[in-house]
């Protein structure tokens, strides 16, 4: 075979793995509820969307360094964002990338998004630190970005409004695909 490298990449992005939380993997919850959340009692004002990325981007920093994605990149909310719930865009000369991620509800901007829509919304603007397109490499690197999230106790694929239709869902496996 002229590229055996090929194949081999082929097989991996077919294969599910499961992953569980390493023990290097020593991080705080992200926990669901109201008092666990302060920031989240008030209307999403810009400050407050910082704070909520902010400790987001800090508990899931292990998870994305423990992947090599620690290329330098900034996560801010993405207050212009109204038909996406996420965008990371490149910038060439400095080599980094913006990570946006909308924190407030479809058609209601005085609405905070549910925290696990904000984390999924996260996790996959961070896959594309290394594959910037939807090709089956990323989806792999997601999926097991998703799965270690998971199993580390910081992502609830659940926790997400049923009226958001990601796109891409139906990627990820029925596990952690949520039913119409």
């Amino acid at each position: 075979m002229r590229f055996p490298w090929l194949r081999r990449k082929r097989v991996e992005v077919q294969q599910l793995v499961l992953w569980e939380a390493p023990a290097a993997l020593e991080v705080a919850a992200l926990e669901g509820s109201p008092e666990a959340w302060p920031e989240l009692d008030g209307p999403p004002l810009a400050t407050a969307q910082r704070q909520v990325l902010a400790r987001i981007a800090a508990t899931l920093e292990p998870l994305v360094k423990s992947e090599g994605l620690g290329n330098a990149h900034r996560v801010e909310p993405g207050l212009r964002l109204r038909r996406t719930y996420g965008r990371c865009t490149w910038f060439g000369a400095t080599k980094t990338a913006l990570v946006q991620v909308r924190c407030t509800a479809d058609n209601d901007p005085k609405r905070w998004r549910r925290v696990g829509a904000i984390t999924g919304t996260l996790l996959h603007e961070l896959a594309h630190l290394r594959y910037r397109s939807h090709g089956p490499r990323f989806w792999a690197l997601y999926r097991r970005l998703v799965h270690r999230a998971v199993a580390a106790g910081l992502y609830d694929p659940s926790d997400r409004d049923p009226a958001e239709r990601p796109r891409g869902e139906r990627k990820l496996g029925t596990r952690f695909a949520l039913r119409p």
